[in-house]
């Protein structure tokens, strides 16, 4: 099923069918494809070609839609493809989908616990997020001297 909505995404954006904020480059258009078919060298390919990895397709007569190439390749629960749009260092994770989900939200919904995993991890979310919890750590070691000394 997955895959077929994918196909007629990879479709619907060749063809021209499905228009978004800004027209899909001929690279951005293969990296949909390859997600689509889960081809990573062929998405390694578009990506090297500028593919745009934060492109949001308006797919709204399938589902909610603008769904990012992270998120598709969550939903595809395709953990290789997830890393490889990671590392590329270009993912905007705070982009909203049709549902007005981001990254880590949408990836919640994908049944893919390795993907929402490394999203999450990606972008410093939830139990990731080692800033928010050294910022609290020191907060309680503060707090801990402070009563000590009165």
């Amino acid at each position: 099923m997955k895959k077929n909505l994918f196909l007629v995404l990879a479709f619907a954006l060749n063809s021209g069918w499905l228009k978004s904020a800004s027209p899909a480059t001929d690279a951005t258009k293969a990296l949909m494809w390859a997600i689509a078919n889960g081809n990573l060298n062929e998405a390694k390919r578009a990506v090297a070609q500028g593919a745009d990895v934060n492109y949001q397709a308006n797919t709204k007569m399938y589902d909610q839609g603008s769904n990012t190439p992270l998120m598709l390749a969550a939903q595809n629960h395709d953990i290789n493809m997830v890393t490889f749009l990671i590392n590329t260092g270009k993912v905007n994770y705070t982009i909203k989908n049709g549902w007005n989900d981001d990254a880590v939200t949408s990836a919640l919904y994908t049944g893919c616990p390795e993907c929402q995993k490394a999203i999450q991890k990606a972008c410093g979310y939830g139990p990731y997020n080692n800033r928010a919890r050294n910022n609290e750590e020191e907060k309680n070691k503060t707090s801990f001297l402070k009563k000590k000394h009165h």
